[in-house]
């Protein structure tokens, strides 16, 4: 995975400066984040579990 560059750190800071959501917002937009992380997690661990079921069928 490419590292960021300073130059794309400082635009990503000077972004978050110019933010204009509040606290609130901010918190409900990291919470919408983290269950959707949640829900992408359950979906890997699905998909997991279903090719862990093909590949025990296939071997035997």
């Amino acid at each position: 995975m490419d590292m960021p560059s300073t130059h794309d750190a400082d635009i990503n800071l000077k972004t978050a400066d110019q933010c204009q959501l509040s606290p609130d917002q901010l918190r409900g937009l990291i919470q919408s984040c983290d269950d959707e992380l949640a829900d992408i997690r359950k979906d890997v661990a699905r998909v997991q579990a279903e090719r862990q079921r093909y590949a025990d069928m296939l071997a035997g």
